[in-house]
């Protein structure tokens, strides 16, 4: 059903032995919903998050070497603070994320903003760009979730993932997000390459801004 001008609620419906074994979207807009109000701000990160993101948004924003033309996708868009910046670069943007308060913030911000599981998103077009920027470790399925964007990546388009990482870092990510009964999946960069290949994507590479996640770039491999 549609909600206001923008606003598009959609249908919902292993990640590995180590994690999950079903879908936690439910648990998610529990944690995130509540949250949206404040969510990102530098008074509610506090300075060691805020020092955190900075990083992270530095490294985003070199990886996505942009023209000015390019259609983008914020898959899991949390309040749109990505994405309105991209906007306001004079780029196409949509909205994705599963939680309804995220979104009814993020909606004032970008061409189009969606309500959905990214598990289940079929937008009907495809994008030069899509960013998912922390939300594959809150994935049951992420080879499934991969696929799911590759669908909606234009020829020659890419793919920039933010994913927590093995090891004491991402051990302590994980113990913080179990803390609100969430389970954060781990990733290797190996298993984030196998992922990315059977999901049809090439990997350009990837750059850790902090000890417990990593940035990986992919682009659409030249024969889907």
């Amino acid at each position: 059903m549609e909600n206001g001008n923008k606003t598009h609620f959609v249908d919902e419906a292993r990640i590995t032995e180590r994690s999950m074994k079903r879908s936690q979207t439910d648990e998610v807009r529990k944690h995130y919903g509540p949250w949206a109000p404040t969510y990102g701000r530098p008074e509610d990160d506090g300075p060691l998050m805020a020092m955190v993101r900075a990083r992270e948004d530095r490294i985003i924003d070199e990886s996505l070497a942009l023209d000015g033309t390019e259609s983008i996708l914020d898959a899991g868009c949390g309040t749109g603070a990505r994405a309105h910046a991209l906007k306001d670069r004079g780029h196409v943007v949509w909205a994705v994320d599963c939680t309804p308060e995220m979104v009814a913030i993020a909606e004032v911000h970008v061409d189009r903003a969606v309500v959905a599981d990214l598990h289940e998103l079929d937008l009907g077009r495809t994008f030069d760009l899509i960013l998912c920027i922390g939300a594959m470790e809150f994935s049951h399925e992420p080879g499934a979730l991969l696929k799911r964007l590759r669908a909606h990546v234009a020829p020659h388009g890419r793919l920039i993932v933010l994913v927590p990482r093995t090891g004491p870092g991402g051990w302590l990510y994980r113990f913080i997000k179990a803390k609100h009964g969430l389970d954060a999946h781990l990733f290797g960069t190996g298993e984030m390459r196998r992922l990315a290949r059977e999901a049809g994507f090439d990997w350009e590479g990837h750059r850790t801004p902090f000890i417990h996640n990593f940035v990986a770039v992919l682009r659409t491999t030249a024969v889907s």
